[in-house]
């Protein structure tokens, strides 16, 4: 069980014993499912940088690496597993994010605070300092 926490540590960021320990069967096939979904994440961005390096072009209208998605994607697997959920989960996904793919051009990401969907309301909140630009 320590061997697949410290795996699965190692794809979402957080220390093994943040991770709640499996007691079941069924945990564990969920432990190995995430593990190897976010290994063909994982690979997903790396053949994208590989793309950009031999074209300059990475196909999605510039030359950086979008991977906002895989922070969707992890934010809701460490739901599942982590023991406390913290309040800046995403920052500390992005900032594992920023380690783990040091070498390769990330494009900014950029947050949404929670806002409902009035058009009024988008227009405005556009003109706020509420949004930042990670990069």
């Amino acid at each position: 069980m320590a061997e697949l926490r410290e795996q699965l540590s190692e794809f979402i960021g957080f220390k093994p014993d943040e991770i709640r320990f499996p007691e079941t069967e069924r945990d564990k096939r969920l432990f190995r499912k995430i593990i190897a979904d976010q290994r063909m994440a994982t690979n997903i961005v790396l053949d994208d940088f590989h793309f950009l390096l031999r074209t300059g072009y990475n196909g999605k209208g510039g030359r950086l690496i979008h991977i906002g998605w895989l922070i969707c994607v992890i934010r809701k697997e460490c739901e599942k597993v982590l023991l406390n959920i913290p309040h800046d989960i995403t920052n500390k996904i992005i900032t594992h994010l920023r380690y783990k793919f040091k070498d390769i051009p990330l494009a900014p990401i950029v947050r949404y605070p929670n806002i409902p969907s009035q058009l009024d309301f988008w227009k405005k909140e556009l003109r706020s300092s509420e949004y930042d630009i990670i990069s």
